[in-house]
């Protein structure tokens, strides 16, 4: 993955569109985000360099940067 928009959020938010870019994504079924409270909601849609996902932060969920895995 090379990229993920945008690059933060705000505690309790139900529903954000993010846009992950890379390589070789079509077919991505998953994205998980380390720590908790970070959740995928769905793939709203993928090709071969980006997807398109809708992710939720819990409002208890611990500020700072996350790593994420597709």
């Amino acid at each position: 993955m090379r990229s993920i928009n945008p690059t933060r959020g705000t505690q309790g938010t139900q529903s954000l569109q993010a846009t992950i870019s890379g390589q070789n994504l079509s077919g991505a079924q998953d994205v998980t985000f380390s720590g908790t409270g970070v959740t995928l909601n769905r793939i709203i849609s993928s090709d071969a360099n980006s997807i398109t996902s809708d992710i939720a932060i819990a409002a208890n969920a611990r500020a700072g940067a996350r790593s994420f895995t597709v």
